[in-house]
């Protein structure tokens, strides 16, 4: 029998438990090709923007007009980013797509907001009105492939969306605001949501598990209250869910 024939009947020698580490080390390198995208909401002066834009180097998607004076100001390293019209928006999505960590040295994208893109899109897309149905399924169309975008590309991103209180039987539930539907489905596209708002005794912070809020998405490793910077914390959201952890580390 020929000698390759008699080696590609040899028993596969690797253990089983080095094959199943392999795989897991495989499928957790995949993760490695997506950035955290996580939803902040909340009502109006919560402090969604100033969370998002303060610290580091953000590039700030700046559909809200306001955002576009004060993110400067929070933040002078920030890269501000104005969306006015439709040539520009495709522009924004292709140079997402091409950039890579050695573009230079920012560290998230903020969306500013989800929002502000949706009532704004009609002026931004051209579209007339009156708005009919399929005006606002093409709305939310446009504003979800800027997140699918956003979510494949190299660095994280925090996308801010306005929020709303409805009543839903005898519940009371706080959702994200948008025109049309579309902010809806941010909460299952994002991990994770997090809640602004103000409270008496710890002053702003994010809360992950309101008693208000219905769409609760979360991480067992993140804590449900958060006061610290923006890149802390989605370092935090991306260094277990994402990074290979070294053997060393395991036993820790």
């Amino acid at each position: 029998m020929p000698e390759n024939e008699i080696d590609s009947q040899e028993p596969n020698l690797v253990p089983a438990w080095q094959q199943e580490e392999a795989e897991r080390l495989r499928r957790e390198a995949a993760l490695l090709t997506t950035r955290a995208t996580i939803l902040v909401q909340g009502n109006s002066g919560t402090g969604k923007s100033t969370f998002a834009i303060t610290g580091g180097y953000p590039i700030v998607l700046a559909f809200e007009y306001k955002t576009r004076f004060l993110a400067p100001l929070i933040n002078p390293n920030a890269k501000v980013v104005p969306i006015d019209n439709q040539k520009t928006f495709e522009n924004v999505m292709e140079r997402i797509a091409k950039m890579t960590t050695e573009d230079g040295h920012y560290e998230r994208f903020v969306v500013d907001s989800f929002s502000d893109l949706t009532e704004r899109a009609p002026d931004i897309f051209g579209i007339s009105y009156p708005l009919t149905y399929s005006d606002y399924g093409t709305i939310g169309q446009k504003a979800l492939a800027l997140i699918d975008v956003l979510q494949k590309s190299c660095l994280p991103t925090i996308v801010i969306c306005r929020s709303e209180d409805k009543e839903f039987g005898k519940y009371h539930r706080t959702v994200p605001s948008s025109l049309g539907k579309s902010a809806t489905a941010l909460p299952a596209k994002c991990m994770l949501t997090a809640e602004a708002r103000y409270d008496e005794r710890l002053e702003w912070i994010l809360d992950t598990n309101p008693d208000i809020y219905a769409q609760r998405s979360g991480l067992p490793w993140v804590p449900p209250i958060w006061k610290g910077t923006a890149n802390d914390y989605l370092a935090l959201i991306e260094g277990r869910s994402g990074r290979i952890v070294d053997k060393s580390e395991r036993a820790l």
